[in-house]
């Protein structure tokens, strides 16, 4: 017969592997932003660089430039799927984790198509509102899973979850707010100005996820179970 104590360590044991997993998964989650945040400046600055010689130099074979980017979109695509897998396999331990996941495939795929139409047109207009609100669900259950998968290895961490979702919702509220306010007269520079500041803080969000996903990794590694 199983002690009450025997229990409580077997029921330890198992939260530990537990964190030991999803700290293995928040690693490669961590690095594979890093990896992807760097590949898309790296083949910015080749582009623009690459563009500027070919000008000087008026060259018209571009083919040597178009290879490159295509290396550098490839590296970028299997970084994506990477994350998203490991997001996937995250969502074993709490469904809004496995809701977001599904959200961030279905807004690459969006992606996907928006590559191969117009910036003009209906069916563009149509696609970008999609995966804006996508984008908001995705970010929204990605931020609740991890406040509920650190709660434990670090409730401080967790806290900062449930501030920064909070914090995005409203700076989403106030964008679509000052977009339409932008159309009204009287108020549309004061709109423009308020919308200049909320995407400089969105960029601040993006920023502060990424500490907190590096934060939430090293309490997930860190953990060990109570005496």
């Amino acid at each position: 017969m199983e002690t009450e104590q025997e229990y409580l360590q077997r029921e330890q044991e198992g939260l530990k592997r537990r964190y030991e997993d999803m700290g293995k998964r928040m690693q490669v989650i961590f690095f594979t932003i890093i990896i992807n945040i760097a590949l898309t400046v790296v083949m910015t600055i080749y582009a623009v660089i690459a563009g500027v010689v070919a000008g000087v130099m008026k060259s018209t074979n571009l083919t040597g430039v178009y290879i490159g980017i295509g290396v550098f979109s490839v590296l970028v695509i299997v970084a994506t799927i990477i994350f998203g897998i490991n997001l996937l396999k995250m969502g074993y331990y709490d469904d809004a984790l496995k809701t977001a996941a599904i959200l961030y495939f279905i807004n690459q795929g969006i992606s996907i198509v928006q590559s191969f139409l117009s910036d003009a047109g209906f069916l563009t207009a149509i696609l970008k509102i999609a995966a804006a609100i996508v984008s908001l669900f995705y970010f929204t259950n990605f931020c609740s899973g991890m406040e509920n998968l650190s709660y434990i290895a670090d409730s401080n961490v967790s806290y900062n979850w449930e501030k920064i979702r909070k914090f995005y919702v409203t700076l989403v509220i106030v964008m679509v707010c000052s977009v339409i306010g932008c159309i009204i007269p009287i108020i549309g520079i004061l709109a423009a100005l308020v919308l200049i500041v909320a995407a400089i803080a969105m960029i601040v969000v993006y920023i502060w996820q990424i500490v907190l996903i590096y934060q939430t990794m090293r309490a997930m590694q860190n953990y060990r179970p109570r005496d």
